[in-house]
């Protein structure tokens, strides 16, 4: 079982759209209500691969409920800690000509300091029985930028590998309590630690600088078409999937997460894990819901998965 946290988690309303017009009138080839949230969206991709995940969260008001009952239908185990205000909504227009995703958010919880105790002693309660934890996501309101370290403190103390996926101030915050994964995507990458040069290399030298800074295990950056990078003290590797048409790739980067730490869990060296992550997060943006993903594209695409060792060398 692999354990997740949303501390800010959203009902996504996603609208498939053959191109995105300001002021036009638009079809919808497709919309549907799904999960939102990196952490929650980690755990769908999960149930897409035949795994367990507990999907540990702060939930508000009908949004809430709407969202605990979607996560009931893929077979996530949630636990929700309910607390004032509503869960967001979040409006995904979703482009299949150029792939394209805005993003369109609104409403949102109002947690207390006796909501983030209660979250934090079931964590600690159901990381002592998982192997690991993906922690993502941004912050709600009143949450503290420490409070991802306090997390990867305790999956620590009860024997939990965790992987750390924000940006900004909690992200450099919870790198120093020593995650066994960091992520970042190519643009929080530049939001967080400063521009990089233009180049792939040049961002694999950057992220090396980083692991050297926090004594990282594992750094992953997620690069859209350009595949994800994997930069450790010793060794940087880059794995790309083929192109795929894509019809939402949103939380395409929760479902590499997810791949990442359930290849890890089962004991695959950092390659495979990586070649695997590659091939989720591809075949994620063939579905309509959000980091939704079928273990057939999977499977078809695994095999074209390229790999670089040594990348920016």
């Amino acid at each position: 079982m692999i354990l997740t946290l949303t501390l800010n988690s959203a009902l996504d309303q996603v609208l498939v759209v053959d191109r995105f017009v300001s002021g036009s009138d638009l079809p919808a080839r497709e919309a549907v209500w799904c999960v939102g949230g990196k952490g929650l969206d980690a755990s769908v991709a999960l149930r897409g691969l035949g795994a367990a995940t507990t999907g540990l969260a702060l939930l508000g008001g009908d949004n809430g409920r709407k969202l605990l009952a979607i996560l009931g239908s893929y077979g996530i185990l949630p636990v929700p800690v309910w607390v004032a205000g509503e869960t967001r909504v979040c409006t995904v227009i979703a482009e299949t000509e150029t792939g394209a995703v805005t993003h369109i958010k609104s409403g949102g919880i109002a947690p207390q300091a006796r909501d983030f105790a209660a979250l934090a002693a079931l964590f600690r309660l159901h990381a002592a029985h998982a192997p690991w934890t993906i922690i993502a996501g941004s912050l709600p309101p009143g949450a503290p930028a420490s409070v991802y370290a306090s997390y990867i403190q305790a999956a620590r103390e009860v024997g939990c590998q965790a992987l750390l996926d924000c940006s900004g101030e909690p992200f450099r915050l919870g790198i120093a309590a020593g995650p066994a994964v960091a992520k970042l995507n190519r643009e929080e990458f530049a939001a967080t630690f400063g521009a990089v040069g233009n180049t792939l290399a040049d961002l694999a030298a950057s992220a090396r600088q980083v692991v050297a800074e926090y004594g990282l295990k594992i750094f992953l950056v997620t690069c859209g078409a350009d595949g994800i990078l994997a930069v450790t003290s010793t060794e940087s590797l880059l794995a790309r999937a083929p192109d795929q048409r894509a019809v939402n790739a949103a939380g395409a980067g929760d479902a590499v997460s997810a791949a990442f730490c359930l290849s890890l869990s089962q004991g695959a060296a950092l390659h495979e894990a990586l070649r695997f992550a590659a091939a989720v997060g591809a075949a994620s943006v063939l579905t309509a819901a959000t980091a939704e993903c079928r273990l057939d594209d999977v499977k078809r695409i695994l095999p074209a998965v390229a790999l670089v060792q040594d990348f920016e060398r």
